[in-house]
């Protein structure tokens, strides 16, 4: 047997003269040939040891055709390979890997498109098949750089190559998050994540009309399938991340908004991305696209108004879809997050632009939208959050207008219209929940703001605060109505103590407002009149006597000497008593009262239509101009002694014995449990814990007077008058209705010391009976 170099040659591993065996002679023809390829696959079965050598051989091979430019013998190798891939067992695909993907290395380093777009298509079949265990080892740095190059190529005078280029590319990157998995770490490493992600955006960006439109017609077809798999690659590698990996994949996103100025130039696009991707996110994790578009927000200098205005929008589109109900685990974070912009670009603005304007009304919207997706037990703290961003004084009360500059008053103004959004939001059911005292105290002090325009927002808000029945579309601006019924509003009923918390905080701040109306305007005062009947309907009928202390402290503000009102706005004043006291005539079952009350309206009716509501705030107010609200500015000349000789009905409901008050309790106010609320209004003012009832009425009207109220005003210790004018003795058979009323043992014997202690030497008896829940606060 010859030993000489031909019988070397002659004797080459069996693997290498079947390889070499399947490469045809023309070098230009792409298949193998198939008599020893099922050879070459039998030895791959049967002996797994030699793959190692056959994929590197193979390599050797390729990298010699790519050298030699032999395109034939380029794709012969590949396939080779490819088919080997396909045939082995699972768990000798590992063999073959490390030689695969430095085939695919050497195909990508070179400079032609058809090598680079033969390694994508080979890599996305190699992908598909799942090896037995993760190659969490194997590196993919090399193909993601490369296939995320491939799909952002420039578009070249052949129109197929840019677009199968792209195609392949990002096929590729598709292939290669597929075969890593969402369990490898390389997967979600930024250096990765910032070629994967710009790649599929850029591509959906492609579909986006930008050129003209022949030229945008030649090209749909490869545009709309580019986006389609640019979309498709999103959606997959967003849906397998977790809460850990969601903010990797969000960071690529908004870095790229901001490089190319997609906020600005396209932000239909940034809106529809973030959309998709929020859709696309597990349930649980997407409120994170809206902390993280906030926090985005944040790293925004204050001027730039126009690209925050975009990711603003970009915000207002995903609220609905990203928050479903919850916004993370921290509510009060993202209103927090809002407002405090809000206010740090006031604080920094120099001059008003149009796109600041735009900022701050886009801001407000987004709060509402918010507040509406959150269940409505969130809005008091939302709004008492809202409210401490106001410029306050250190009492915590909001600072006077006069004493703030230009941007604290913006500051005030912006933040009223964001309460104002939040309140339209809600759907409120009980009144105790929607406006619990702690937040009655904040937004009363809203009343006390001089501007017209926050005024009529204030009014606003406080309609939609205490509507729960839907009353306000409903508020007749007459009194020629009889029943209520008949407009179909709904009385509210309200409990005992939000009754109290009204009179106490609420009431002495609605003075100031009647007070302070300083824009006359119709629409400021109708904007009163049905914030007056609001609280009417809400708080009746077991709140008429807190009613009729309100009105007899306005109609005292109407009819001082000292009040510096015009003519008109005291008429508003007196129609909107009017109207509230009809409806206090329905619903009161003290005919004597309703009587009276239906006389002086009448009274008004013949004589002076410019005191009752259907004129001077209705439809007969145009017509009757002269007496209605839009009395001429020179009535407010007239002499004086000619409006003390025909002086207009009032209701004078003190006068009439309907309501009294010891002006010895009013002076002594400050001692009482509710502390001093007669420091408003100028001299108008009276305490509104010194009116009670007369017992006459109470016992026609139904009302009752409560045992604290008993107790303040006998039982004061700093009172050195007598605390009432009316005999305490007169008032014991209502206590003592009211006793049989309770059950609780304590209950009873403290009802008991009350009473001897109001009138000595009486014996009290007290009788069992049904537990009355409005009682419920002793």
């Amino acid at each position: 047997m010859s030993t000489g170099c031909c019988g070397v040659c002659c004797h080459k591993p069996r693997y290498k003269r079947l390889v070499d065996g399947l490469y045809p002679e023309d070098v230009q023809n792409e298949d193998p040939l198939t008599q020893d390829l099922d050879k070459l696959l039998y030895l791959a079965k049967s002996d797994p040891q030699s793959l190692d050598d056959v994929g590197e051989y193979l390599t050797q091979k390729l990298r010699r055709a790519l050298s030699r430019d032999r395109r034939g013998h380029v794709c012969v190798s590949l396939k080779i390979m490819d088919k080997l891939l396909l045939e082995v067992r699972l768990e000798h695909l590992r063999l073959l890997a490390e030689s695969y993907l430095n085939m695919i290395h050497e195909l990508l380093t070179s400079n032609r498109h058809f090598f680079q777009n033969l390694a994508a298509n080979s890599f996305v079949a190699y992908a598909e098949r799942a090896e037995e265990s993760p190659p969490y080892h194997r590196q993919y740095d090399f193909c993601i750089e490369r296939f995320a190059a491939m799909s952002l190529l420039k578009r070249e005078e052949d129109e197929t190559i840019y677009k199968d280029s792209r195609l392949c590319g990002l096929r590729a990157l598709r292939a290669v998050v597929q075969k890593i998995g969402p369990e490898g770490n390389n997967l979600w490493d930024s250096d990765h994540l910032n070629k994967i992600i710009p790649a599929y955006l850029i591509n959906m960006e492609a579909h986006t009309p930008t050129r003209s439109l022949e030229e945008e017609a030649e090209s749909d077809a490869n545009c709309g399938i580019l986006a389609e798999t640019g979309e498709a690659g999103l959606k997959e590698i967003v849906t397998v991340a977790s809460l850990t990996h969601a903010n990797a994949i969000l960071h690529p996103v908004l870095c790229h908004f901001d490089l190319n100025s997609v906020w600005i130039n396209k932000s239909q696009f940034a809106t529809d991305t973030f959309v998709l991707i929020i859709q696309t996110m597990q349930p649980q994790v997407r409120y994170l696209a809206i902390q993280c578009l906030l926090a985005h927000l944040d790293s925004k200098t204050s001027t730039e108004y126009q690209l925050k205005n975009g990711i603003l929008n970009v915000l207002s589109s995903c609220v609905g879809v990203a928050t479903d109900g919850s916004i993370g685990p921290s509510v009060l974070d993202v209103f927090r997050t809002l407002v405090k912009h809000l206010r740090k670009s006031i604080e920094e603005s120099t001059s008003v632009q149009d796109q600041e304007k735009i900022f701050y009304e886009t801001t407000v919207r987004i709060v509402g939208e918010f507040a509406s997706v959150l269940p409505d037990y969130h809005n008091p703290d939302i709004l008492n959050l809202i409210f401490s961003y106001m410029p306050l004084e250190g009492d915590g009360n909001i600072r006077a207008l006069r004493a703030c500059n230009e941007k604290e008053v913006k500051l005030i103004s912006l933040l009223v219209q964001c309460l104002c959004v939040v309140a339209d939001s809600s759907h409120p059911t009980v009144l105790e929940s929607t406006l619990p005292e702690s937040l009655l105290v904040s937004l009363s002090q809203l009343f006390g703001i001089e501007r017209a325009d926050i005024q009529l927002n204030v009014m606003h808000l406080w309609h939609k605060m205490i509507d729960h029945n839907e009353n306000k579309t409903k508020v007749p601006f007459d009194t020629k109505w009889t029943s209520i019924g008949e407009h179909g509003l709904v009385l509210g009923n309200a409990p005992l103590r939000f009754r109290h918390s009204a009179r106490k905080v609420v009431f002495p701040k609605l003075l100031e407002l009647a007070h302070g109306l300083f824009a006359s305007t119709e629409e400021h005062v109708k904007a009163f009149y049905t914030l007056l009947l609001l609280f009417t309907l809400e708080l009746t009928p077991t709140g008429i006597k807190e009613i009729l202390i309100l009105i007899v402290e306005l109609e005292d503000l109407a009819t001082s000497s000292q009040t510096e009102l015009a003519i008109k706005h005291i008429n508003a004043i007196h129609a909107c008593i009017a109207g509230c006291l009809h409806i206090v005539s329905i619903i009161s079952e003290d005919e004597n009262l309703k009587s009276y009350i239906g006389k002086v309206i009448e009274l008004r009716r013949k004589s002076y239509k410019h005191l009752l509501p259907e004129v001077a705030l209705g439809e007969e107010g145009a017509e009757s101009s002269e007496a209605g609200f839009q009395l001429a500015d020179d009535d407010d000349d007239d002499d004086e002694d000619k409006k003390k000789d025909d002086s207009p009905p009032y209701f004078n409901l003190i006068e009439k014995g309907f309501v009294s008050h010891p002006n010895e309790l009013a002076r002594n106010s400050s001692t009482l449990r509710g502390g001093d609320y007669s420091a408003f209004a100028g001299d108008h003012s009276r305490s509104f814990r010194s009116y009670s009832l007369d017992h006459s009425q109470e016992q026609e009207s139904g009302t009752v007077i409560t045992f604290e109220d008993l107790k303040e005003e006998s039982l004061d210790p700093s009172s050195e008058t007598p605390p009432s004018t009316t005999n305490k003795t007169d008032l014991i058979p209502s206590f003592e209705e009211m006793i049989g009323q309770v059950q609780t043992s304590s209950v009873k014997e403290e009802v008991a010391n009350i009473l001897q202690s109001a009138s000595p030497g009486l014996t009290v008896s007290i009788e069992p009976g049904s537990y009355d829940a409005d009682l419920g606060f002793l």
